[in-house]
């Protein structure tokens, strides 16, 4: 049970990092059409409807999650007024923090739900994820990352665990290639981030014990890394 709780809050801060380093890279995000006709990998699992009400989350909920209820409606609209998908942007912007809102329910719940119920909630993740993506509010090594961790609670089978964290993997992998273009591992300050960030990590985590002061205090210090590094211009040879 530890084990698990451990894996999961590092896969959620190791995702952070992911968005972060990808963020950094100069790249062209591709459109939702784009996307979709690159093959957005879709998560086998049937989606189970009503999980997130469990959680105060997701359509039709009683209680808005945090991030839902931090959102600004009346102001994002005002910022949108004149464009002609003002209402379906600020559809995909709610939908979003719900989104967000369910994944941070599973984090801190997961361990007291009802096997039926976890079980559930992460497959109704597992089906909206390739969504998200598509629409380019989450860059695929977070997908992978995130996948990766629901896979691991859902599939009580080590083997057949094991195939399906693969196959994802080789989808996701795949489809950045397609929609994002080259590794930018080439590039020796991704290399230092990669591994200057994990080290951040894992010393908040060792320091640390509150998870919601832990988030802050990583981004704050991933924030002054990336200044440290990526201010300034590219290192020639790199694009």
């Amino acid at each position: 049970m530890k084990k698990n709780r451990a894996l999961w809050r590092r896969t959620g801060a190791m995702a952070a990092i992911g968005v972060a380093a990808v963020a950094i890279w100069r790249y062209e995000a591709a459109t939702p059409a784009q996307a979709a006709s690159s093959g957005t990998p879709v998560a086998t699992a049937g989606t189970q409807s009503g999980a997130a009400d469990t959680f105060g989350t997701g359509v039709g909920a009683a209680t808005p999650g945090p991030e839902e209820r931090r959102l600004d409606v009346d102001a994002l609209r005002r910022s949108l007024a004149g464009r002609p998908d003002a209402d379906a942007e600020v559809k995909r912007v709610v939908a979003f923090a719900r989104f967000r809102d369910e994944v941070a329910a599973y984090g801190d719940r997961r361990n007291s739900l009802p096997p039926t119920e976890r079980d559930a909630l992460a497959r109704r993740i597992l089906d909206e994820l390739p969504d998200h993506v598509a629409r380019n509010e989450i860059v695929p090594v977070q997908a992978e990352a995130l996948s990766a961790a629901l896979l691991t609670d859902t599939e009580a089978d080590p083997a057949t665990r094991g195939a399906a964290i693969r196959s994802m993997r080789a989808q996701w992998d795949t489809y950045a290639q397609r929609t994002v273009g080259p590794s930018p591992a080439q590039d020796p300050r991704y290399l230092s981030y990669e591994q200057q960030s994990r080290d951040v990590v894992r010393q908040v985590q060792a320091s640390i014990p509150d998870p919601d002061q832990q988030q802050a205090v990583i981004a704050q210090r991933l924030q002054a890394l990336r200044v440290e590094l990526f201010d300034g211009a590219s290192p020639s040879g790199v694009h």
